[in-house]
């Protein structure tokens, strides 16, 4: 009788198990994986904020430049026919002028214009207008020759004006020189009598004298205009 043995029971085997470095390997080259793509993102923001930084102040640049930028304007020339005199037209935002003589050369202007010029039907607020600017020997003066026997207000009285134009004004420290013509004219506009339009140049020494006025002498003469020396010559053509 043959007896068989039993076999032996085979052991159930071991899961394989990592080695403990090759774990921690794997868990540093994650790691390092992800502060590479962190390290990827931190340059990548440098980067454009840099790119938006430049191209903000390249666009900020080009707006100052735009702005700021001055184009050289073509000089106008304005030549008087029969004296050959050359004045140069200019606009009030030329850098050379100064806001304080443009002002001086408007009331030189006005005043001239409201002394010398004459019109039947506004010589009251002509005469009122030219005293109110005038200083006080000026002012007599002024009052003197428009009463005088020769003056346009004897002679033409409502048949006829005198049209003043300003040709040019020029400084001379305290003194001004305004170059001006004048023509007579009758009440319709035509020329008096065939009158050859007369040239003149007139010196003014003048200043600006706020003083207490009127509201209706403020609406003349708001900034106190005052002529302290006036005289008119003819302009002598050589």
């Amino acid at each position: 009788m043959t007896i068989k043995e039993k076999p032996t029971p085979k052991k159930a085997a071991k899961p394989a198990r990592f080695p403990q470095n090759f774990a921690e390997a794997a868990a540093d080259f994650e790691k390092s994986k992800i502060q590479e793509i962190k390290r990827s993102r931190k340059i990548a923001w440098i980067i454009a904020m840099v790119s938006t930084a430049i191209c903000s102040v390249s666009i900020l640049a080009f707006l100052v430049a735009l702005l700021t930028r001055t184009e050289p304007e073509p000089t106008i020339l304005q030549v008087d026919k029969s004296t050959g005199a050359t004045t140069v037209l200019r606009s009030v935002r030329d850098t050379k002028d100064q806001y304080d003589e443009v002002v001086n050369k408007y009331w030189l202007a006005q005043y001239v214009r409201t002394c010398e010029g004459y019109d039947w039907f506004t010589i009251s607020e002509q005469f009122e207008a030219c005293k109110l600017m005038s200083d006080g020997d000026v002012a007599k003066e002024y009052s003197r020759k428009v009463q005088a026997p020769g003056s346009p207000l004897s002679v033409l009285k409502d048949k006829g004006k005198v049209v003043v134009k300003i040709t040019s004004i020029a400084f001379f420290g305290e003194t001004a020189q305004v170059r001006f013509t004048s023509e007579k004219l009758s009440a319709s506009g035509e020329n008096v009598d065939n009158s050859p339009l007369q040239k003149w140049i007139a010196t003014i020494a003048f200043q600006f004298k706020p003083g207490m006025m009127t509201e209706q002498q403020r609406l003349v003469n708001p900034l106190g205009f005052k002529a302290a020396t006036y005289r008119v010559d003819p302009e002598v053509i050589k």
